[in-house]
């Protein structure tokens, strides 16, 4: 998702913690991924927001 949105991974962590963006899924212990459902629905909603 970094390379997708052409931000840093430490981005997507602190955008977790801030509760922004799809929800993280944890897939082990230093591994997160996020279902491609939510980040659809997510780039949709923010491309709607600057509309």
């Amino acid at each position: 998702m970094a390379l997708r949105l052409d931000v840093s991974v430490r981005t997507l962590e602190r955008w977790a913690q801030q509760g922004i963006g799809p929800r993280p899924v944890k897939a082990g212990p230093r591994f997160v991924r996020y279902r491609a459902s939510e980040v659809e629905a997510w780039l949709d909603q923010a491309q709607e927001a600057v509309a």
